[in-house]
C-alpha cells in the first residue's frame, strides 16, 4: 500500500539515499504500536492496528512512502512482535532474520550486506522496565548479530502513558509532553538504554520518545509532530546507504 503524503521536511532530509527506495524494518515487542508508528510516518491509516492484546500483523508487509512525482522513497516494513507465543516467536525471529542476514552470492563467492537498509525497535513505554527488555532478548541479539549497530535506531512508543492517570502532562495537540513527563521519559529511556546494554553488550543511541496515537477513524489525517520527526532524526543521523547487490525476498501471499 502507498502513501503520498511526502511532506517537505522529509523532502529536505532525503539526499542522503542514494539507492531508493530507502528499506526501514520496524520491530518490536507485541502491540508496542510498530503499525502506528508506520501510519503516524505516512500520515493516514495503512497499515493494520489493533487495541486489544491478539497481535495484528501476521507477517511481514511493506508499505511505501512516495514524492511527488510518485516514485517510491522510502519502504517500511511492518512485522509480527515478539511475546505471542514461543512457538510463533520463533517463527517470526528466524522470518526477520533471513531479511536482514547478509547475502551470500555464489557466484561471486561473496557476502553482500542486508537489504534492509535500517532497523526501527519500537519499545511500549508502559511496559519497558517491567519486563519487555528480557522478552526482546532474543530479537535484539538477533539484529546486533546481522546489522551494524549504527544502522539500529530505538523509539519508545506511547509516551503520553509514561505517567499512569496523568494524561494532562501530554499535549495532544502538538503531541509532545510538559516539562513534567519529559523529565519522567529522560529518566525512563536513561534507565531502558542502560537495560539493553546489560542485556545484548551493546551501547545504543539515545530513544526517540513520542505517541503514535490519534483518532481511530481512518479517514482522518495522523497528526504526531514527533513521530515525524524520528523520520526526520532517522534520516539525518544514519550511514550512508549501501548499494544493494540482490533483489529483495519476495512478498508473503
Amino acid at each position: 500500500m502507498e502513501s503520498k503524503d511526502f511532506s517537505a521536511s522529509f523532502g529536505n532530509n532525503t539526499w542522503k539515499i542514494k539507492y531508493p527506495p530507502l528499506n526501514i524494518m520496524v520491530v518490536g515487542s507485541v502491540k508496542s504500536g510498530k503499525s502506528s508508528t508506520i501510519n503516524a510516518f505516512l500520515g493516514r491509516k495503512v497499515a493494520p492496528e489493533g487495541y486489544s492484546f491478539a497481535p495484528t500483523t501476521d507477517n511481514i508487509y511493506c508499505h511505501s512512502l512516495l514524492d511527488v512525482n510518485g516514485h517510491e522513497v522510502i519502504k517500511f516494513w511492518d512485522t509480527q512482535g515478539i511475546g505471542v507465543s514461543p512457538e510463533k516467536d520463533n517463527f517470526t525471529l528466524q522470518q526477520i532474520e533471513t531479511w536482514l542476514k547478509p547475502n551470500y552470492i555464489a557466484t561471486t563467492g561473496m557476502f553482500y550486506p542486508s537489504q534492509i537498509d535500517i532497523v526501527l525497535v519500537v519499545l511500549d513505554c508502559k511496559t519497558l522496565l517491567r519486563s519487555e527488555i528480557t522478552a526482546l532478548k532474543e530479537l535484539l541479539d538477533m539484529v546486533f548479530r546481522n546489522v551494524d549497530n549504527s544502522r539500529v535506531f530505538f523509539a519508545l512508543n506511547k509516551a503520553d502513558l509514561a505517567m499512569k492517570g496523568q494524561s494532562e502532562h501530554w499535549d495532544y495537540e502538538q503531541g509532545m509532553p510538559d516539562k513534567i513527563m519529559d523529565d519522567k521519559l529522560n529518566q525512563i529511556s536513561a534507565q531502558a538504554v542502560q537495560r539493553i546494554a546489560d542485556a545484548t553488550g551493546k551501547s545504543i543511541r539515545t530513544f526517540w520518545q513520542y505517541s503514535a496515537n490519534y483518532s481511530k477513524n481512518p479517514t482522518e489525517e495522523i497528526k504526531s509532530s514527533e513521530a515525524k520527526s524520528l523520520l526526520c532524526y532517522i534520516l539525518e543521523v544514519m550511514p550512508p546507504q549501501q548499494e544493494r547487490m540482490v533483489q529483495m525476498p519476495s512478498l508473503p501471499q
